[in-house]
């Protein structure tokens, strides 16, 4: 129950019936506080929510076969709105990483520092902009900070391994978990683990996390978009954006 996405990876769905088991001196008081949360509804309040079939993605939008009968390539709108502007291409490089370790202390070090750092700055950018904007944030920090996942990484060093290596592997099995599941909601969450692992690779890398210089006007095209690159944009000069992948509830969406 401490870990956000050993939770998530259980593809829990509204409905279900599920058994809460608790250990240790205060298992009671833990039992009920659980129970009374998930059946308040988490403060979310509101329907059932609707299941939405997240859209398929495009391996090559240069392909005739993504394109309709009339010549148009559909897509799903996430964020109602009329945008036109001059096409800008994002691309991203990969962040080289190194399997083995120089050595365990070393590496243990240095994921703590680059978890330090990123923590740091998402608990900076928390403070500012909009409620969906600090819930995601915090929604990140509870993935950093999640038990599982920084026991999983601290294993891979312990095997010698780096800890841009040992990060990678950590989040990887999970974003396999979320994709295996078959739930259009969890697979969006992959996303944000693919984020959270690219800052923190960027930080053992001793990268800065710097915003791409868009001109005013500008649609931005990319594959997928992370939630911390979309924040990172002047919201200014962006007339809109277009992903291959994602869908509606993604949180890319939401901030859009």
């Amino acid at each position: 129950a401490r870990s956000p996405v050993g939770v998530m990876a259980m593809a829990i769905q509204h409905g279900d019936t599920i058994r809460i088991l608790a250990g240790g001196a205060d298992a009671e008081a833990a039992l009920a506080a659980v129970v009374s949360l998930i059946e308040s509804g988490m403060g979310e309040g509101g329907p059932a929510p609707v299941k939405v079939v997240a859209p398929a993605p495009i391996a090559n939008v240069a392909e005739p076969a993504g394109l309709s009968a009339d010549g148009f390539l559909k897509g799903v709108r996430a964020a109602p709105g009329l945008a036109i502007g001059k096409a800008v291409r994002l691309a991203q490089s990969d962040i080289p990483v190194r399997e083995t370790g120089a050595g365990i202390a070393v590496e243990q070090a240095a994921l703590t520092e680059a978890l330090d750092r990123v923590r740091e700055r998402l608990a900076g950018s928390a403070s500012q902009g909009d409620r969906a904007r600090q819930a995601i944030l915090a929604a990140h920090l509870a993935i950093l900070d999640d038990p599982e996942l920084t026991a999983q990484a601290q294993a891979f060093v312990a095997q010698n391994k780096s800890a841009g290596y040992a990060w990678q592997q950590a989040i990887g099995g999970y974003v396999e978990a979320l994709k295996g599941l078959g739930d259009a909601r969890m697979a969006e969450r992959v996303a944000d683990l693919i984020d959270l692992q690219r800052q923190v690779l960027r930080a053992l890398a001793g990268e800065d996390e710097s915003a791409a210089a868009l001109a005013p006007g500008s649609i931005l095209l990319a594959d997928e978009l992370m939630p911390s690159q979309l924040m990172g944009l002047d919201a200014g000069v962006l007339a809109g954006f277009c992903t291959a992948r994602g869908g509606p509830t993604s949180h890319v969406a939401i901030l859009a």
